[in-house]
């Protein structure tokens, strides 16, 4: 049984069984403490875990006995059905538990009549109080124990949701080292496949003429003429070569903060600084994107909603991460507030590459993106 219902059912029922002799006068007070000992016997055994019948035929039995008790000796003893009721908030179903209190009200309201010093005001009025506070109290619990449940479950999910992103940025940063480990891999194939066995040729060409020169000069100059004009032809292929190792010009200046500050310091009415510190380490293309589209939003949010006209944005490198800064001398906000699409979507891309997202609104308004980085 609950603890906290088991003390009070112990206490009512003791409050009831030592109030009884100062109210009325009983005849034989040994054979009123065997009872009030063979209704403790009851409660006690109806605390064990019992089969449904069991349970059933245990409660009947105690409401019998209590109701005969209070019919005998009267007075005080209608605290025992107060007791008895108690037990219907521990392990009955809760439709159950208004059938049951109904049946104990009828039960006690009968077996005071006729009572010696009956009290059926008290009784009624003690009875209805204590089943509503009751009542009210298991639903509060019921409550409780709901938004705990609740509260599990959204914290099961999560770490479930942690777990999943740790899961997606590990994978990316493996698809991006297998990516670069296959192109490597086809670039050496390339190279050994084709360069490779061009250098071996001319190689042993340049021996053949070592052979062949002194006694056929001729024939040593034709050789010397063809290594040549293979030797132009394995540098063509080595310059192609490295023309597909270096990417399209567009492509390594798209996600580029240089350009994008180049680009917008061309615009009439405000000014942008920008600074780098710290030693510059590489960084995964998802993590330039994220900076990139960060400080375009930035940007863009201090000249339009803040009115700046000075953006200052610098870039820091340390030992364990990469910090991005967007200031502005625009209006500070108050707070935060209500997130537009702009500022949820910067958290949402920072989160994605394990980084993080602040504001420091004490000065000047400055959006701060912190990326974990590892220097190798």
């Amino acid at each position: 049984m609950n603890p906290p219902l088991a003390i009070l059912r112990y206490l009512l029922l003791l409050a009831a069984a030592v109030a009884m002799p100062y109210y009325t006068e009983i005849s034989s007070f040994p054979v009123y403490i065997s009872q009030i000992l063979l209704l403790l016997c009851l409660v006690r055994i109806r605390e064990r875990p019992l089969t449904a019948p069991y349970a059933t035929l245990l409660f009947a039995a105690e409401a019998v006995w209590t109701a005969w008790l209070v019919h005998t000796y009267g007075s005080m003893l209608f605290i025992l059905f107060w007791s008895l009721a108690v037990s219907l908030f521990d392990r009955h179903a809760p439709a159950l538990r208004f059938q049951l209190a109904g049946v104990l009200l009828i039960l006690m309201n009968l077996s005071l009549s006729g009572a010696p010093d009956a009290r059926p005001f008290e009784a009624n009025s003690g009875f209805l109080a204590l089943s509503l506070v009751l009542f009210r109290s298991v639903k509060t619990e019921v409550g409780r124990e709901e938004l705990q449940q609740l509260y599990d479950e959204l914290r099961r999910k999560h770490y479930e949701l942690e777990e999943a992103r740790a899961r997606i940025l590990e994978y990316a940063r493996i698809v991006e080292d297998s990516a670069q480990a296959e192109e490597r891999n086809r670039i050496a194939r390339e190279i050994h496949d084709d360069l490779g066995h061009k250098l071996i040729r001319l190689k042993m060409m340049l021996e053949a003429v070592l052979h062949i020169m002194p006694e056929h000069p001729d024939k040593g100059m034709e050789m010397i003429r063809q290594v040549r004009d293979q030797l132009t032809d394995s540098m063509e292929s080595m310059r192609k070569t490295v023309r597909k190792l270096k990417p399209e010009e567009a492509d390594v200046h798209s996600w580029s903060l240089e350009k994008l500050i180049e680009e917008l310091s061309r615009e009439p009415g405000f000014r942008i600084r920008y600074q780098v510190r710290g030693a510059p380490v590489p960084l995964y293309p998802s993590c330039e994107i994220v900076l990139y589209r960060n400080t375009q939003e930035a940007i863009t949010n201090a000249i339009r909603h803040g009115g700046a006209d000075e953006i200052e944005v610098e870039l820091r490198y340390g030992d364990s991460s990469v910090e991005l800064t967007v200031s502005n001398n625009g209006t500070v906000p108050k707070d935060m507030g209500r997130k537009g699409l702009g500022v949820s979507g910067m958290e949402e891309r920072t989160r994605l590459v394990g980084g993080e997202l602040a504001f420091d609104m004490t000065g000047r308004f400055a959006v701060t993106t912190r990326i974990p980085t590892v220097r190798t």
